[in-house]
């Protein structure tokens, strides 16, 4: 019979402290590295800021864009961003034209920046006696509606421009009033040019309504 004295004792193994040469230790020592290289590069992108160009009025097809209608802003940007708007340290700003609308304060797209060619429309002076709505101003979007006089009495309305984009309005310096005139510049699609220009040739009664949502 085997006494108590006689059994085997188990021999505890010894852990060893792992050398520089561990390969775990190396693999943890690099992720802890590109952590903190991660987090210091977040930290210093997100302080970081781009000088870009912003509206400082109203900007219209085929109004001509160059430092006297900019401003600069200092803005953050993804690396995403960078080629969507017009930088103030680059030298895209250098005659060209808007070929779309910018609103007042608005970051300046380079899709907004073409040569005449891209735009195909034309500025058409309206007169309007009827009272205008707050929300008709440079670069809002109207529908321009003709109401034939005359002969053809009972004649119905129609919409002359669909969309048209405001490039001017002009009350004669003062505010606007029921029954007063007003000359509105529109900007006119090539498409629809001549046959509102010939509307307009004719008796008749020129009315613009906001689009909807338009401010």
């Amino acid at each position: 019979m085997t006494t108590t004295a006689e059994r085997p004792t188990a021999v505890a193994p010894r852990l060893r402290r792992p050398g520089w040469r561990d390969p775990r230790l190396l693999v943890g020592i690099l992720l802890v590295a590109l952590s903190v290289l991660a987090g210091s590069w977040a930290v210093s992108s997100a302080g970081e800021t781009v000088p870009v160009y912003a509206a400082s009025r109203v900007l219209t097809a085929g109004d001509s864009v160059d430092v006297d209608q900019l401003r600069v802003e200092d803005v953050r940007l993804g690396a995403d961003q960078l080629d969507l708007y017009v930088r103030a340290d680059g030298d895209e700003v250098v005659d060209t034209i808007a070929i779309r609308t910018v609103g007042a304060g608005e970051l300046l797209p380079s899709s907004a920046l073409g040569d005449a060619g891209a735009v195909d429309v034309r500025p058409v002076a309206l007169t309007v006696t009827d009272a205008l709505s707050d929300r008709v101003v440079v670069g809002a979007p109207v529908d321009v509606w003709f109401v034939p006089e005359g002969d053809e009495g009972g004649a119905e309305p129609r919409v002359l421009v669909e969309g048209a984009v405001v490039d001017a309005v002009d009350d004669g310096g003062g505010a606007f009033v029921v029954g007063g005139a007003t000359t509105l510049h529109v900007l006119v699609p090539g498409d629809v040019l001549d046959e509102t220009l010939a509307a307009l040739a004719t008796d008749g009664v020129v009315s613009v309504v906001p689009v909807g949502g338009s401010r």
